[in-house]
């Protein structure tokens, strides 16, 4: 548990005096939610650059690397003024908090009382699900073991996932090798949580409206669940939501700041999970919105800056077992498949796989957002602006790479139906998305009462 929130802390110090710059002070938790996913990001990331020129994972190389990107974000963080690069308003203001919670003390109970579980689960029970203990937590031990990552290379199915995971869990077994790395997963989980909340608070929904579906959020079957294995399912999840969030608040502030936040954490979702090509719709999207608001330029900054945080990994893989026919990165090759696999027996299994795995899980989720941005936009006639269009193309966007992704898969790969659950768990990607977007929506009929 020590090491576990040693870890946390140092992570979320690493880099908090800039977020606060960027988020204000006032937003603490936020600016805390957002230092812990990128100082612990950045932290292992440097430390996989440097072990592949040479210096060894180590207890001392390890504070070593700290200590130099300490020094280098203290002396960054004085050239931001706060006034000037303050990115988000204030949430909430000084209003009676007593009240609020007597307001909303059923939401807040069912919150607390879900955190409280999920907190005393990741505290006792151990690193315990099958692919971490295969791979996450196994590549962890050989690096503390031995300083490098040979040794993992050499067990194989090494350069499937890239190494963030593992590597913090390496982090917890410097400080002690007995010790459990469950609790970095409650920090992904209350990340996440308090991100999506704040998002709304800014967006101006309203608290009860936010506090509903922020549990809805937590206690979604999935999510809930993920927050106790130690997979990277999650930790993925809360970097790519995090990248789109900071892509809507430039549409409402401005800031060339939350641009840079959003492609950095677009980018470095490709440091926790690299396959998958969910960023590419967040780029997208991004691009469209650059478009639409005459800030051209920023389309290509935001691709180059998403690319260059994913091109070390990719470097490495290909180093290591030559090139990967990721689907982000040659489907100009994998969309003339297509047509070979049209067949109407073959999309009848695609769509049955689809079923059980996908919309069985998320369908709900995806029915209560479609419905009501129906009665929204028709019913009340509200008008369409560009945050609400944004989550539109980020959902569908979402679908649509599940399903010809799925589809591909089936073509491609002869075993495809084998491995349900893990299409199961990649498209829990979905979930913070269309809730989101869903709680913004409904905050217009909560308010039309």
């Amino acid at each position: 548990m020590t090491e576990s929130l040693i870890i946390i802390i140092l992570s979320i110090f690493l880099v908090l005096p800039i977020i606060l710059k960027i988020l204000g002070r006032k937003n603490l938790p936020l600016s805390i939610s957002v230092s812990y996913l990128l100082g612990l990001s950045i932290w292992t990331y440097l430390l996989f650059i440097l072990n592949t020129k040479g210096i060894t994972f180590s207890l001392k190389n390890v504070l070593v690397v700290y200590s130099f990107l300490l020094a280098l974000f203290f002396f960054a963080v004085r050239f931001f003024k706060s006034k000037s690069y303050n990115s988000v308003r204030r949430v909430g203001n000084n209003k009676n908090y007593k009240n609020v919670f007597m307001d909303n003390k059923i939401l807040l109970i069912v919150i607390s009382l879900l955190l409280i579980f999920t907190f005393i689960a990741n505290l006792y029970w151990p690193v315990k699900d099958w692919d971490s203990l295969v791979l996450y937590d196994f590549r962890a031990k050989l690096f503390a073991e031995h300083g490098g990552m040979k040794e993992a290379i050499e067990q194989g199915y090494f350069t499937s996932y890239p190494l963030m995971t593992s590597l913090s869990h390496m982090l917890v077994y410097l400080f002690n090798v007995s010790a459990s790395p469950m609790l970095l997963y409650e920090g992904f989980y209350l990340s996440i949580l308090i991100i999506f909340y704040y998002s709304l608070k800014i967006l101006r929904t309203s608290t009860r409206v936010t506090l509903f579906f922020t549990l809805a959020l937590m206690g979604y079957g999935i999510i809930f669940e993920q927050s106790t294995v130690s997979y990277t399912n999650l930790p993925y999840t809360a970097y790519l939501f995090t990248g789109y969030i900071f892509l809507l608040l430039w549409l409402k502030n401005g800031k060339v700041t939350s641009i840079f936040l959003s492609a950095l954490f677009t980018g470095l979702s490709g440091w926790v999970r690299f396959a998958e090509p969910f960023w590419i719709v967040i780029v997208i999207v991004a691009s469209l919105l650059f478009w639409l608001k005459k800030k051209r330029f920023y389309i290509s900054v935001y691709i180059l800056s998403v690319y260059l945080l994913r091109l070390p990994w990719s470097l490495f893989v290909e180093s290591v077992s030559g090139p990967v026919p990721y689907a982000a990165k040659s489907i100009s090759k994998t969309l003339p498949f297509l047509t070979q696999g049209a067949r109407l027996e073959n999309i009848k299994n695609v769509l049955s796989y689809l079923y059980v795995n996908v919309i069985l899980e998320y369908g709900i989720v995806i029915l209560f957002y479609v419905v009501l941005f129906y009665f929204v936009f028709m019913n009340l006639k509200k008008r369409l602006d560009l945050t609400f269009i944004s989550d539109l193309l980020v959902v569908s966007g979402i679908i649509g790479t599940i399903c010809l992704g799925t589809f591909l898969f089936s073509i491609l790969v002869e075993s495809w139906f084998q491995i349900g659950d893990s299409l199961r768990r990649m498209s829990m990607i979905i979930v913070p998305f269309a809730i989101f977007a869903s709680a913004r929506l409904f905050d217009h009929v909560y308010k039309e009462r």
